[in-house]
């Protein structure tokens, strides 16, 4: 174990951890400490999985780098990740927690990471530590050794020295970060969502999401059989890379997929005219491709088809509705100065789209059902088409009931008003021309009103 220091003094000292040795007397020196701010370096684009080949740390005892490629176990480490008296501080952690809950069963508790906490305070989000660094702090860190190779030994001066200067401001910054929260009320949101790592399956997923795989109309207009192939396709890809340890496009490119679903049910010498697909990856993998298109459909297959719409545009009262309601979200965060994509992402809201039975069950607590209200929840959860009507200066909203027509299928909507809201929620809309905060509202500002 090597304490090294770097000749320029604005570089940190830090202590070289190589060796189990070296990492259990890291241990006794920082097992009672209070924080530790952490960061990993990794390599995410030879292998299934993020290869882990570095972990920066810092605490009140000092700096650590852990060789994670010479250490044959990091169970001390992972031991005061797991320990919820350790605060752990981290920056767009959930890659670092991601890499460590599914290469060495972390399974962190009491966490504070400066980027989810900055997106209370910032209506950009995501943003990087080095621009939230350089405006809160005013120190500008060099991260010129970002696309750095990791994998290669030894380290260089220049990479060892970055991995530190990537933790030598979290705790600083994280107490500026929670003394603005606390003062703006935002304290406890940041908490709660920082919290939302610590439940036991949060990193534990390794699902294929439909919504990535039936983005776009020409992915949802496919026949029931290549809906079905395209799943099985992306599982079995997903299966050889793990099995290879290799990326999913080392299996198979993504961008040959669509004319693969798109083709094989004309068989090989259909795939071999189409010139975007090189003639050897049909070769390898049609015997493969082959079983997969014609196996008969499973229940669960079809109960998973069956929840995808054939086309947005066939439902176009719902994909307003939803499309109205995110722009309504996106002025409740913006009253709180914060970004909308903390609130729910587009990527959430397209789901809801897809799949009938999905709901971001984070909205029904916490910050999320304070900032949006019951009463915008339960629109949200009903997902029913919205009728507008203006009166003068007002754009009024009102909840339609879903007409059934003959055969069953919700196509459209009837006359009859549901009340929802039991009272007005007026927001900027249009704005005057005169230079006015947007984000304020005023009297020369027209307002929205969501009726009951």
């Amino acid at each position: 174990m090597a304490t090294i220091n770097p000749e320029k003094q604005n570089k940190p000292a830090y202590t070289l951890i190589e060796s189990g040795e070296d990492l259990e007397r890291f241990y006794r020196a920082n097992r009672n400490v209070n924080w530790m701010a952490f960061d990993t370096e990794f390599i995410p684009e030879k292998y299934y999985n993020n290869k882990l080949c570095l972990i920066s740390v810092a605490t009140s005892r000092g700096n650590y780098v852990l060789d994670a490629l010479k250490l044959r176990r990091l169970d001390r480490f992972i031991s005061m990740v797991d320990n919820p008296r350790i605060l752990k501080i981290t920056h767009a952690g959930e890659n670092d927690y991601h890499i460590l809950a599914g290469g060495y069963h972390a399974k962190p508790k009491n966490i504070f990471d400066t980027q989810l906490a900055y997106g209370f305070l910032n209506r950009d989000f995501p943003l990087g530590l080095q621009f939230i660094v350089e405006r809160e702090l005013h120190i500008r860190i060099d991260k010129g050794e970002l696309k750095s190779d990791w994998e290669k030994r030894p380290l260089t001066s220049e990479q060892l020295n970055y991995a530190v200067g990537d933790v030598v401001h979290l705790y600083p910054l994280m107490k500026v970060l929670k003394r603005k929260l606390k003062t703006k009320g935002k304290l406890e949101w940041a908490q709660e969502e920082n919290s939302r790592w610590e439940t036991g399956d949060y990193f534990n997923s390794d699902s294929i999401d439909i919504v990535d795989l039936f983005n776009g109309d020409v992915m949802r207009r496919l026949t029931r059989q290549q809906k079905v192939f395209l799943i099985r396709l992306h599982q079995w890809r997903q299966i050889e890379a793990r099995k290879r340890n290799c990326p999913l496009n080392f299996v198979l490119k993504s961008q040959f997929i669509k004319s693969i679903v798109k083709n094989v049910s004309a068989g090989k010498p259909a795939l071999l005219k189409d010139r975007t697909l090189p003639a050897g990856v049909v070769h390898q993998y049609w015997p493969v491709m082959d079983k997969l298109f014609h196996e008969e459909i499973t229940p669960i297959e079809l109960d998973i088809i069956n929840r995808i719409p054939r086309d947005e545009s066939c439902d176009p009262y719902l994909s307003f509705a939803m499309d109205m309601l995110y722009q309504v979200i996106k002025m409740k965060a913006a009253e709180q100065g914060i970004s909308p994509y903390m609130v729910i992402s587009r990527k959430e809201m397209s789901k809801m789209k897809i799949e009938k039975d999905y709901y971001p069950v984070n909205l029904d607590k916490g910050w999320r059902r304070e900032l949006l209200g019951e009463d915008l929840i339960y629109w949200i959860k009903q997902r029913k088409p919205i009728d507008i009507s203006f009166q003068k200066d007002l754009c009024i909203l009102k909840m339609k009931e879903w007409e059934e027509p003959p055969g069953g299928k919700k196509n459209g909507f009837g006359s009859r008003a549901v009340r929802i809201f039991s009272s007005h929620f007026r927001y900027w809309f249009f704005g005057k021309k005169e230079k006015k905060d947007p984000y304020k509202e005023t009297n020369s500002i027209q307002s929205v009103v969501i009726d009951s």
